[in-house]
């Protein structure tokens, strides 16, 4: 007897019954050919082979097409996409183990120990008392009308999880039923100061922090999934809590993420425009990078109530409505289908919540009422940059070196009242300036809390690449090379695709990081702009169409055009006088 090994694959979309069909008549048509070998029945093979593969193709062509414009304005669901097509690893490996079902528990293990092990640390330390704020009281909430939460409710994302009784598709698509209960279920929970236990439990997946690491526990961060309704209470919540902070400027103004107006760019924006005012002026910028390890995992919950409370002004029921949102909380690790053990959580707000965050902003906001005068602390969720301006002598140098050192100590009480944990191992330092400025300067290391910290001559910063001359070259030549990756993904399926949907790729997947925070780059040489001009060229060559028949401006217009943009919001956010402070004057970019 004969074995014969049968190889069991999901069938692709495009592989229906009439392409199975001529892919049998094809075969059918070779037998033929090769057993009696006649002319006529190679012209036969040969003709049935033409129209299988011409079929095969343009199904798959239209499949794939409709697929990528179904995903148009989501880039993670595009990236995906591309790398199942073109056969790359997987997105998010995991560490390998004997037996795949223990995983998830340790897993959570590490992440309780790791929690638990911060904590025990700064046990010793008196919590950090926050100043006292004379600010409106904000004691309950508003309730929501019904076209409000139907406005919260299509702005968030359409996603479900293991928790959700109910999918989030279909609760959008029978809205206009289950609105009026909806309604009733958030003002309730707002008005009564409760939020139901029920949706206070996470399921918790860890995500690899960067490709290419070392697969081990500690390179995996806790990502939060939490049901829809417990997201969309919180969304409510949040939506009346930024209108009390907003009418009343109660955040730091240097405190980004999280909040209009404030995104990555603009918080690079100010930062590179004080960095080049004071090259301008001769000065060399001392700056050290802050890194802290789990920060949102280690905040406490009684401070943070105690912050809210006192320089917030959140009082009564919403106070008491926020406290029941923290705690008690309770999470899972979810692996591959398989789930680990409830554990309790004592501390942390999650990551993957809409509110969660936002308290986070809150908690760290703190951190400027400590900062010296003399230093310029910018925030962005839990990453911190601390700069110091000197003119290069050796006096001044030193001085300058000595005060980011108190400052850093400063910083480290600060993090050790409130339970969090400086990573010095991660904090980086660098001196900015002109190549002639820095020439004069001596100072190789600084010391932060006892360990040494060497100066480096380039630092990432918020996906962006600063070096000590803010050139730029090697921000250019990295976004450069992550930008030609996905364009070489794409060519090898462009065959396959149609112009509309080869122009959505390429904008989501490689124009997008050509455009990611260019707004920097504004006075760079040409030289240095080709390079990324080049690229665009080749992605309207890769399209098939002329630059100017798509519509996309060329890299300088691009940039001038983002500068433009960001100068006209901020003359008329600076009209406003409730958000009048946000308004900074960036006077390399906008002179």
């Amino acid at each position: 007897m004969q074995e014969k090994t049968q190889i069991c694959r999901t069938p692709k979309p495009w592989f229906n019954e009439t392409i199975m069909s001529l892919k049998r008549l094809m075969r059918k048509s070779e037998r033929l050919w090769r057993k009696h070998r006649k002319p006529c029945d190679y012209e036969i093979y040969k003709s049935s082979m033409n129209k299988y593969h011409h079929e095969l193709r343009n199904e798959k062509h239209s499949i794939l097409s409709q697929k990528v414009l179904s995903f148009k304005g989501d880039s993670k669901k595009l990236y995906k996409f591309v790398k199942d097509l073109t056969g790359s690893k997987a997105e998010n490996p995991m560490p390998a183990v004997e037996n795949e079902n223990e995983l998830p528990d340790k897993f959570a293990d590490f992440f309780m120990n790791k929690i638990k092990t911060i904590r025990d640390s700064l046990r010793d330390f008196d919590d950090y008392k926050p100043l006292f704020k004379d600010v409106p009281l904000f004691t309950s909430f508003k309730n929501l009308s019904e076209d409000e939460v139907k406005t919260i409710i299509n702005k968030l994302q359409c996603k479900s999880c293991e928790l959700d009784i109910l999918p989030t598709k279909v609760l959008k698509s029978f809205l206009s039923e289950l609105l009026p209960v909806i309604t009733k279920l958030v003002n309730l929970s707002l008005s009564q100061g409760v939020f139901p236990l029920r949706w206070k439990q996470a399921v918790v997946r860890p995500l690899l922090k960067k490709a290419g690491l070392e697969l081990i526990y500690s390179n995996y961060r806790p990502v939060s999934n939490l049901s829809f309704l417990s997201k969309l209470i919180e969304k409510c919540a949040l939506y009346r809590l930024n209108e009390h902070v907003k009418d009343h400027d109660l955040l730091p103004t240097n405190q980004s993420a999280y909040r209009q107006f404030h995104s990555c760019e603009s918080a690079l924006l100010r930062l590179v425009n004080d960095i080049l005012d004071g090259m301008e002026h001769q000065e060399v910028t001392a700056m050290i990078a802050v890194d802290l390890s789990a920060a949102f995992d280690t905040v406490d919950h009684s401070i943070l109530i105690k912050v809210l409370e006192y320089q917030y002004g959140v009082n009564g029921t919403a106070l008491k409505w926020i406290d029941s949102y923290l705690r008690p909380r309770s999470c899972r690790v979810n692996v591959s289908s398989t789930t680990s053990s409830e554990r309790q959580l004592e501390c942390s707000v999650p990551q993957g919540s809409c509110l969660g965050p936002w308290l986070y902003l809150v908690y760290a906001g703190t951190l400027f009422d400590i900062i010296p005068p003399s230093i310029t602390v910018y925030g962005f969720a839990d990453d911190h940059t601390a700069n110091k301006r000197f003119v290069p002598t050796l006096t001044n140098e030193m001085d300058a070196i000595r005060d980011l050192q108190d400052c850093a100590v400063h910083i480290n009480t600060w993090m050790n009242s409130n339970k969090l944990k400086m990573n010095n191992a991660k904090t980086e330092f660098i001196l900015f300036g002109s190549r002639h400025q820095l020439s004069k300067c001596q100072t190789k290391e600084i010391i932060i809390c006892g360990d040494v910290i060497k100066s480096k001559t380039c630092i990432r910063y918020l996906g962006a690449f600063l070096d000590e001359t803010l050139n730029f070259k090697d921000h250019i030549t990295k976004k450069c090379k992550t930008a030609m990756m996905n364009y070489y993904k794409i060519k090898c399926i462009r065959s396959y695709l149609s112009k509309e949907a080869t122009e959505t790729l390429v904008l989501s997947l490689v124009i997008s990081h050509l455009d990611y925070c260019n707004v920097i780059l504004f006075g760079i040489s040409q030289t240095d702009l080709y390079k990324l001009q080049r690229i665009q060229n080749m992605c309207a060559k890769l399209v098939l169409i002329k630059l100017f028949d798509l519509h996309w401006l060329p890299i300088k217009a691009r940039i001038t055009y983002k500068s433009c943009m960001i100068n006209l919001s901020l003359k008329l956010r600076s009209s406003e006088s409730s958000i009048g402070c946000y308004a900074v004057p960036y006077n390399k970019f906008f002179r």
